[in-house]
């Protein structure tokens, strides 16, 4: 159980490695999510880190973050900072 991920913040940045220990069942999840979206799992790491970055400033302006369905009706609220 044990994975290691490169993170690049942006090419114009320094190059920062950050080693993950992580269970076997969430390196497959990051695989098979890269391996369907053609994306490599580095880059899925970079999406959540911006996808955090939005919930936590929604929670400190006291916004909520929703999934919404094909008309833009809210299905279910996402939660990450309580």
């Amino acid at each position: 159980m044990a994975s290691a991920v490169s993170y690049i913040p942006s090419p114009a940045q320094q190059q920062v490695e950050i080693t993950l220990t992580l269970p076997d069942t969430i390196v497959n999840e990051l695989q098979e999510l890269a391996t369907k979206h053609g994306r490599a799992v580095d880059e899925l790491f970079l999406d959540a880190f911006g996808l955090l970055k939005i919930a936590s400033d929604a929670a400190l302006n006291q916004q909520k973050l929703y999934v919404a369905d094909r008309n833009g009706k809210p299905v279910k609220e996402i939660v990450v900072f309580r």
